[in-house]
């Protein structure tokens, strides 16, 4: 592999190990912020959808150009995917679970673990310099998916001082076109 993919899988490695931890953040701090505010979002006659693989729920329906940045996948990853699976299949001597590990890594576009996967079972990769581009896209994915998650209300009402939290209630006030009255507000703010 080339210094640079090194260098390039080193990062992607710190950024997989930060998102872990930011992603367990962030759910402690949507349990605590609905908790206190959850009640203003719910709106009983709005129909919800659920995507099942992200657990994002949404007001509307994805649209189709979604569903096919979804489906998109670079041709190299689709090559990458076939040749491990050939190896990699339970019925080719692999695990159930590899095999699964194999598939996410795929359906996430995720070059790197799709890499990690051929050299835990000794599958030689040829990797070339346009692999780079795969590869900083997946680096790319984990920065976005950090800084959606660093990026809700919950986020910043949770990592907040009393000022940042009560700006956060204004922009729910906004948001929603409610009054929360301050007799509402968590105990921290009263």
């Amino acid at each position: 592999m080339s210094r640079l993919l090194n260098k390039l899988s080193y990062k992607y490695q710190f950024l997989k190990l930060e998102l872990e931890e930011i992603e367990e953040k962030s759910e402690d701090y949507l349990s605590e912020f609905n908790k206190h505010f959850g009640k203003y979002f719910i709106d009983k006659n709005t129909e919800m959808w659920l995507n099942e693989e992200t657990g994002e729920m949404r007001d509307k329906p994805p649209t189709t150009e979604e569903k096919k940045q979804r489906k998109a996948k670079d041709p190299k990853l689709k090559k990458l995917y076939k040749k491990l699976s050939t190896y990699m299949h339970p019925d080719k001597g692999g695990s159930d679970e590899d095999f699964a590990d194999l598939k996410q890594a795929y359906d996430n576009n995720d070059f790197f673990d799709l890499i990690k996967l051929a050299t835990k079972y000794n599958i030689k990769i040829l990797l070339e310099e346009e692999d780079q581009k795969i590869a900083e896209k997946s680096i790319l994915g984990i920065q976005k998916t950090i800084q959606n998650c660093t990026n809700t209300l919950a986020w910043h009402y949770c990592t907040g001082d009393k000022n940042k939290k009560v700006q956060v209630i204004k922009m729910i006030e906004t948001q929603l076109s409610i009054i929360i009255e301050p007799k509402n507000y968590p105990k921290e703010l009263k």
